[in-house]
């Protein structure tokens, strides 16, 4: 069906439901900034086009090998197959949603523009084109979709379905990917992260750490030998948190170590995330240098497999540094974003590329130095064990580490809350209001003197003759 006639059929549909007696279907949308009524048409399941911008399939789209045949014209029938299957592949719920769409039919309707386009109601669409294809539901099925006006724009068309994207009793919740990538959507489109976070019920502060997840990731991605899609980070689990930790941590290091030790940090956290320990409080045990430290020393002690890969990757060549092209958009990480920086050489980035391997190809046939072979899904497995007792000892050894600084530490916060004191006694010292409250501050300041000659008495006899100065006598 051309546009022409895609328009003329909307058009026709909705003077029929003008001319109808009775109340008119109508549905009530957010839209340009308030609730409103829009008229509901049906429409044969051959007039709508799938809308190929839809933020839900953008992380599958960005790396399809079709995605050029879909940006050129996404209205060919080539294009919107590609659409289809791309819908179908990221609705987490989608045997569910079929099930349902056969027993009971269309519930909520989606949304279309005058020229035919589906704003909401994409995999309703695919999947009751489906169901009439295989001869569950009958071919005069009919779509339900409420109109927008025909002045709609680009803009409004993106913040519509951002905002019906939250609707979650019948909506699939997109993933984080999808998410940031449409948080990045709205401002390439002028909204401003206020504007986008009023529509989204959020802060502003929290759409600008979203969009600069995003940066991240693609910054993440091209870390191993092989830049990876976005799409590796799309998970039915929410990693939101993840990101942001791992954000923060970027930053911390990146201010105070430069950039390469951030990659590094980063490489570390790939590692742990493509070994399969992606929560939470895994992922927080990935840091400072445990690969080298503590997750190699295992793999060589957690059997034939484990033993095998230590030896490949002590075998394994030095690479010559070679430039990585810093990904669009890291301007938002404060670094220059015509900079390149040195791919790193070390075990870490070895380590990196053999896990990311096996993750992109279980199946696949890995050679060993003793000239046999394992398949990725034995390197993860491998992997997956040495990686959770190279976290554990990481994470044990940081609260040794703790341990040891925690009397300093918890001596600086007492001095500290001792000077407050003076300052507050000072203040009211002169005020006979405060009399009678004298005694019980004695008392407690006679039980802080008992603390201090306890801690005097244990630093003096825990101490080596020869450090014991005179004072602590």
């Amino acid at each position: 069906m051309s546009a022409a006639s895609r328009e003329l059929h909307i058009k026709k549909a909705i003077e029929d439901v003008r001319q109808r007696p009775g109340i008119p279907d109508t549905a009530r949308l957010p839209f340009r900034g308030h609730f409103e009524i829009l008229e509901v048409i049906e429409l044969p399941l051959d007039v709508p086009i799938l809308n190929a911008r839809s933020f839900r399939i953008a992380p599958l789209l960005a790396d399809h090998p079709g995605r050029s045949i879909v940006e050129q014209d996404p209205e060919s029938p080539e294009a919107q197959e590609i659409v289809a299957d791309l819908v179908r592949k990221s609705h987490r719920h989608l045997v569910g949603l079929k099930v349902s769409l056969e027993a009971e039919g269309q519930g909520e309707p989606g949304a279309i523009t005058r020229s035919g386009k589906l704003i909401n109601g994409n995999s309703r669409f695919v999947l009751l084109r489906d169901l009439v294809a295989e001869g569950l539901i009958p071919a005069s099925t009919t779509i339900r979709v409420a109109v927008l006006p025909g002045n709609t724009n680009n803009r409004e068309e993106l913040d519509l379905e951002s905002v019906l994207q939250q609707q979650k009793d019948f909506k699939d919740e997109y993933n984080l990917v999808s998410r940031v990538m449409m948080l990045q959507t709205l401002s390439d489109n002028n909204m401003t992260d206020q504007a986008i976070a009023t529509s989204q019920r959020d802060k502003a502060a929290n759409i600008t750490r979203l969009r600069e997840v995003l940066v991240l990731m693609n910054r993440a991605r091209a870390l191993p030998a092989t830049t990876l899609p976005l799409s590796v980070f799309v998970t039915t689990e929410d990693q939101q948190q993840n990101w942001i930790d791992l954000l923060k941590e970027v930053r911390e290091l990146e201010s105070l170590h430069g950039r390469d030790a951030a990659d590094e940090h980063i490489r570390g956290w790939l590692i742990a995330y493509f070994s399969g320990h992606s929560a939470v409080h895994q992922l927080r045990k990935a840091k400072g240098d445990w690969v080298k430290r503590d997750l190699v020393p295992h793999l060589s002690e957690s059997g034939r497999d484990g033993d095998l890969l230590n030896r490949a990757l002590s075998s394994m060549p030095e690479s010559e540094p070679q430039l990585v092209v810093v990904p669009d958009g890291v301007d938002l990480l404060e670094v220059d974003s015509d900079e390149a920086s040195l791919q790193a050489s070390s075990i870490t980035q070895r380590v990196l590329d053999l896990a990311v391997q096996a993750s992109q190809d279980p199946e696949g046939e890995f050679p060993m130095p003793d000239g046999g072979s394992l398949t990725g899904v034995e390197i993860r497995r491998a992997l997956h064990g040495s990686v959770a007792e190279g976290l554990n000892d990481a994470a044990q050894r940081k609260k040794d580490a703790n341990r040891l600084v925690r009397p300093q530490s918890n001596a600086e916060a007492a001095a500290a809350s001792l000077k407050s004191l003076v300052d507050a006694l000072e203040e009211v010292i002169d005020d006979t209001e405060f009399d009678p409250k004298r005694d019980d501050l004695r008392s407690t300041l006679d039980l802080i003197q008992t603390r201090l000659d306890d801690a005097v008495s244990i630093l003096s006899d825990a101490a080596p003759a020869e450090l014991k100065p005179e004072s602590l006598e």
